[in-house]
């Protein structure tokens, strides 16, 4: 929490996907486009592997 920021929440641009075993399989830093780019394909690869 941080009583400075919007709505008292602080929080970064980073996001990571893990799959049913709670093991994370990647990690996305939401404002580089790059890294996006890799994550939606690291999603695709992970629903059809599920």
């Amino acid at each position: 929490e941080d009583p400075d920021a919007p709505r008292g929440f602080d929080h970064s641009g980073w996001f990571i996907l893990i799959d049913e075993n709670r093991y994370i399989r990647s990690v996305c830093n939401g404002t580089d486009p790059e890294s996006v780019d890799k994550f939606m394909k690291d999603i695709d690869w992970l629903i059809e592997n599920m």
